[in-house]
């Protein structure tokens, strides 16, 4: 994109109308109509096949990722049944901080829009928060 002189407003109104040519993206299906998808973050921009396909494969990975700490929450949370009062007072601080630690780590998955991705994780921050209700139970 070449530098123009135009007056701030012009500029401006171009660069736009440049960005917006820039990222609209058309496909041909095999029968030669045009194929457009909307991008799943609602911006009305449209997604190629090959974006749908990365998505798709993000959308796995994040829940591979998710399922993963929920595995590891179900160990701390045998582990919490299987301890007596005395033993869960000694371990208290090491087993909140693995709960918190998979907390956090959950909080940094991005769900890219992804109901499904949105949803499991919301469902495994629960089930975290229902880990330390059971210790905190355990414990009075």
């Amino acid at each position: 994109m070449s530098k123009r002189n135009l007056p701030p407003q012009e500029s401006s109104q171009f660069l736009l109308s440049e960005l917006n040519d820039s990222n609209s993206s058309f496909e041909k299906d095999e029968d030669g109509s045009s194929k457009t998808s909307m991008n799943p973050s609602g911006s009305g921009e449209k997604m190629t096949k090959a974006a749908e396909e990365t998505e798709t494969e993000y959308e796995q990975i994040a829940t591979e990722k998710i399922m993963s700490i929920k595995a590891e929450v179900e160990k701390i949370q045998q582990q919490i049944a299987d301890y007596s009062k005395e033993q869960l007072q000694e371990e208290f601080k090491i087993l909140e901080e693995m709960l918190i630690q998979q907390t956090l780590t959950l909080d940094n998955i991005d769900t890219r829009a992804l109901d499904s991705v949105r949803e499991l994780r919301k469902n495994t921050i629960r089930f975290v928060q229902d880990c330390m209700k059971q210790m905190d139970v355990k414990l009075k």
